[in-house]
């Protein structure tokens, strides 16, 4: 694989036999939602492989809106814990507040 696949995703039409739902990324086809019966009273059915596949696409296509959200919160906390603090590394909420946001871009893979 040479990187992800292009956003906007898109979710296609469910298969009438299999009950899957395909997922593409422009013309290329990325994913299948689906749901299995097995082991579930009473069966989810077909419309829990449409809300997955649905899922997807929403956390796909949002995905470098977030990652790049979380990046400028970092910047902007950093540029005022510098104007603001004699020492910045002494605020223990706004560190707190960095490693977290550092543990979410590294989840997210963008570190």
């Amino acid at each position: 694989m040479t990187g992800p696949s292009a956003t906007p995703w898109r979710v296609g039409r469910q298969d009438p036999n299999t009950g899957n739902v395909p997922v593409s990324a422009g013309h290329e086809q990325v994913a299948f939602a689906t749901c299995s019966d097995w082991g579930y009273e009473p069966s989810p059915g077909r419309a829990v492989a449409k809300q997955n596949a649905a899922h997807l696409v929403r956390c796909i296509n949002a995905h470098d809106g977030l990652v790049s959200a979380l990046q400028d919160a970092e910047q902007e906390i950093r540029h005022m814990l510098d104007d603001l603090c004699d020492e910045p590394e002494g605020d223990v909420s706004a560190n707190r507040t960095l490693a977290t946001i550092a543990a979410a871009l590294g989840k997210a893979g963008a570190i």
